[in-house]
């Protein structure tokens, strides 16, 4: 089967569109929940024995989240101590005979052994799951013991490793170094999961959407702006999301709760409201015309705006097909067709209700 370029494909830009802003949406609507929550929990009196399990449950899940972001430090730091390893000058790098750590299993017969270069005991290696992630492994030939991370060993190798089987191969530095990089990423991946946990644990009595004041105030404003959600799928649409973008400025000056008469926005909802902002500046170019080499460059640039906006706001926010589409391809296709709105599904979309009549 043959492959197709990206850019030869017809974008559904509409669809792509649609869908970014409807998470956008969802992020404010969430927080706005939150929000709500945190207030209502301030002043609310709860039934003891529940209360009781419920801090039992977010007390567990907090020691985890020292534990996790204690490893993350950990690991940052010897990523820190090894940017040195190949520096014949530095202080940090022992002879064999100088003393270092020892493994209750044993040394690591490595001959650059992190914790001989370092002089200092690995932290654990990152687990996401109950099952033991192998530290430290005697090699079946030599009967000497290594650390998994001193013969280059992946999470995910030091997992599925047999003990019987292993064969100790030295490995580069850079490979080790490589190797302790990752687990420093993954060491953020367990923090990042574990606050999941804890928000989601903490927040899972919140009020329904739609039964939430301040969602429902967030409603009033989009209906302000001539945007209403449509009635079978209870979402926004087509021009209503234009409309709310369009507007997407004035939102958090309009969230406003009636009966204080304070604002009830917060930074990431402020956040969300740029991140309509820089996509309105996308809309205005997504008519059924050919654009012009300036008017391409704004969109490259805006949506380079839009990514590196959402990376710092929202750099836990999963990657959607539809960002992605948007995102890393978008650009080509105008630069390469001179346009983002001139080839579209919505005539498509428009046959559907034809379509459907005739059928009646």
């Amino acid at each position: 089967m043959s492959s197709i370029d990206s850019d030869h494909i017809v974008l559904p830009l509409l669809h792509i569109y649609l869908g970014i802003v409807a998470q956008i949406i969802k992020i404010m609507v969430m927080e706005l929940r939150r929000i709500e929550f945190d207030l209502e929990k301030n002043f609310a009196e709860e039934d003891d024995e529940d209360e009781n399990e419920n801090n039992e449950l977010l007390q567990n899940l907090q020691i985890q989240l020292d534990e996790a972001e204690d490893l993350e430090i950990q690991w940052k730091s010897y990523l820190e101590k090894v940017s040195t390893f190949n520096d014949p000058e530095s202080d940090e790098i022992l002879n064999d005979e100088d003393e270092y750590e020892q493994d209750e299993e044993g040394f690591c017969s490595a001959s650059n052994c992190v914790v001989k270069v370092t002089n200092i005991p690995l932290p654990e290696r990152i687990t996401q799951t109950a099952q033991p992630i192998h530290f430290v492994l005697k090699c079946k030939t030599t009967k000497q013991f290594y650390h998994t991370i001193c013969v280059g060993m992946s999470n995910d190798e030091a997992k599925m490793q047999k003990k019987k089987d292993f064969k100790a191969i030295e490995v580069s530095n850079d490979k080790i170094k490589k190797i302790i990089e990752e687990e420093a990423k993954l060491a953020r991946v367990k923090v990042i999961t574990v606050q999941e946990k804890l928000k989601n644990e903490y927040y899972k009595n919140m009020m329904p959407e739609k039964e939430s004041k301040y969602v429902k105030i967030l409603e009033k404003i989009f209906k302000t702006f001539g945007a209403t959600k449509q009635l079978y799928y209870q979402a926004y649409t087509g021009n209503h999301i234009r409309f709310i973008v369009k507007n997407a400025h004035k939102i958090m000056e309009k969230l406003v709760d009636p009966d204080t008469e304070r604002n009830i926005g917060n930074e990431k909802i402020r956040a969300c409201c740029i991140a309509l902002t820089i996509l309105k500046e996308i809309q205005d170019k997504t008519e059924a015309r050919l654009l012009a080499d300036h008017e391409i460059e704004e969109v490259e640039k805006q949506i380079a705006l839009y990514l590196s906006h959402m990376q710092k706001h929202f750099p836990n926010l999963s990657v959607t097909h539809k960002n992605h589409m948007f995102v890393r391809h978008v650009p080509d296709y105008a630069k390469k067709w001179k346009t983002i709105g001139f080839f579209t599904e919505a005539p498509i979309e428009h046959q559907h209700k034809i379509n459907k009549e005739r059928l009646r």
